[in-house]
């Protein structure tokens, strides 16, 4: 008999989609924990010409978005969880995002109200700093004046790095968790967000996913924007759980426009995308758009389990028996690294999985590269 999962049920468990800090889980012997020791001083997002002693650090983050700006101007948050239906869908501006001098990699820290933390300390917790609005113009030519500044400085070409967000995430999660990771990635380029108009409530799920469908054609005009309008050479894009429908949309949607997307990464962290739907509909559209796709998958995804029933579906961010493996994909079985209940938000918060995301992005290394391990599936791990 079929288990039914109540709404609530499903509400927490795909809460984990706003990202929380995991236990690591076991290593395998030969794997690499060490992450960046990152100088203030050093030039480019991360704070050019701070003082080495100073407190935070500050991480420039442009984003994109579609989600409709608050009316009272200047007040917070300056974009809110409902769609943008007036004018141009599309809005653009730059972020300044503080990172503590304590920061523990994979770890957003925030204000807790039980450790009576009522207010934002930038001493403490990753902030926004200050916000602006830029023209469509202005924006792209700040995304190359800022990959330019990062490429003399590191000499690793003009790059890019995109992140778009899953259920349940504002505007204010969205830009905080891409200057978070951003800054533990050690990324040498430009940090940018994609920011769709998520509700930003437990109890909002199905209307995200019509927000999702909403956001695909705004997404296929930023990435298209980007590569017309700059000479960015690499772009890495990292969408996350209901994201992945947002950034697969979009790819399907600039092919079937005719324009060929070259993309450098694309990595699927806990999609939650119907396996069916992925093969026959997606994954023949968005082959050769990127030289590299990557997919991280977990059988302990609790949040896509509930997901797969309210779909009545499988989602391709489970593992498993069904663990999809295709060609031109990498699929790592992440399983063993979430040992939290929900298991749907290892990417992020998880000192192995940062590591990976470092020499996949960062390096531009292969599965094999970086010592994971092959499985007679076809999928990868961390684990020997």
């Amino acid at each position: 008999m079929a288990i039914s999962v109540s709404f609530p049920l499903m509400a927490i468990f795909l809460s984990g989609c706003s990202l929380v800090h995991v236990d690591p889980g076991p290593v395998s012997q030969g794997s690499v924990l060490s992450l960046p020791n990152h100088n203030p001083a050093m030039a480019g997002s991360h704070g050019a010409g701070e003082p080495e002693q100073t407190a935070n650090r500050l991480v420039e983050v442009y984003f994109a978005t579609d989600r409709a700006q608050n009316p009272e101007i200047g007040q917070k948050p300056i974009f809110l969880g409902e769609r943008n239906l007036s004018g141009a869908p599309i809005s653009y501006g730059k972020c300044v995002v503080s990172i503590p001098q304590n920061h523990e990699p994979g770890v957003l820290e925030t204000k807790k109200w039980w450790k009576f933390e009522f207010k934002e300390d930038p001493e403490k917790h990753v902030v926004i700093k200050s916000a602006a609005l830029l023209d469509s113009d202005s924006f792209f030519d700040n995304l190359e004046a800022v990959a330019e500044d990062a490429d003399r400085e590191r000499r690793a070409g003009k790059q890019a790095l995109l992140f778009i967000h899953g259920f349940n995430v504002s505007f204010d999660l969205a830009i905080r968790r891409t200057g978070q990771l951003a800054w533990d990635l050690d990324f040498p380029g430009v940090p940018m967000s994609f920011t769709w108009p998520s509700a930003g409530k437990l109890t909002q799920y199905t209307a995200d996913e019509s927000s999702a469908e909403f956001a695909k054609p705004h997404l296929a005009q930023v990435l298209v924007e980007i590569q017309k309008n700059t000479d960015i050479e690499k772009i890495h894009i990292i969408a996350h759980s209901m994201g992945t429908r947002v950034l697969t949309g979009a790819l399907v949607m600039a092919k079937d426009q005719g324009f060929d997307l070259d993309l450098n990464n694309i990595v699927l962290a806990a999609a939650d995308i119907g396996v069916d739907e992925f093969k026959e509909e997606i994954m023949p559209k968005i082959y050769g758009s990127s030289k590299r796709l990557t997919l991280f998958a977990n059988s302990g995804d609790r949040a896509l389990q509930a997901s797969s029933r309210i779909n009545r579906t499988p989602r391709l961010g489970r593992s498993g028996d069904n663990i999809v493996v295709l060609p031109g994909m990498d699929t790592i079985d992440a399983t063993r690294v979430d040992r939290s209940f929900v298991g749907h938000s290892y990417f992020g918060g998880n000192s192995l999985m940062l590591r990976d995301l470092i020499n996949l992005i960062v390096h531009e290394e292969s599965p094999a590269q970086r010592r994971l391990t092959l499985q007679p599936n076809g999928a990868w791990t961390f684990f020997r």
